[in-house]
């Protein structure tokens, strides 16, 4: 699969809403716990798989979306 890098337009905006800011963060924090789908890359950019080594697996797709589903049962928006 090819990559868009020459066309591709990335844009960011600031968030002002707290609650907001939280849960974007709470996205990234999630993602970076991955270790099932997660790749390294390093200096040679083999995109080799990220070893969970005795931890406990985590898949970023499937933690999100608990996150979202305890959001709800708590009510929360």
């Amino acid at each position: 699969m090819t990559r868009n890098f020459e066309r591709r337009i990335e844009v960011e905006v600031p968030i002002y809403d707290e609650g907001l800011k939280k849960e974007l963060i709470d996205y990234i924090n999630i993602q970076f716990q991955d270790n099932v789908k997660a790749r390294v890359i390093n200096a040679a950019q083999d995109n080799s798989e990220r070893n969970p080594g005795g931890r406990k697996r985590v898949r970023s797709q499937d933690a999100i979306y608990r996150y979202l589903e305890g959001k709800l049962r708590r009510g929360e928006e």
